[in-house]
């Protein structure tokens, strides 16, 4: 499993993660971007566990993210 951590204040909701890995990401009509099965860990910040075969999408997701809103572990 890889830990996905999104920083949902930092994010500016352009659609490239939810493009890129859709399995991880969606977009949500009162919230914007949002990573899926999460859970907020302190304000603002997401974190969900993906199985390693979305990982690397995940990933690629995070290498794109204009403001650095996306971390893999």
């Amino acid at each position: 499993m890889a830990k996905i951590i999104h920083k949902k204040e930092s994010c500016t909701n352009c659609g490239l993660c939810i493009s890129i890995c859709p399995e991880a990401f969606e977009f949500l009509e009162n919230e914007g971007t949002n990573l899926k099965n999460s859970k907020e860990t302190e304000k603002g910040v997401s974190e969900s566990e993906v199985p390693l075969s979305c990982a690397e999408m995940a990933k690629e997701a995070a290498s794109i993210c204009p403001l650095e809103a996306i971390e893999v572990r």
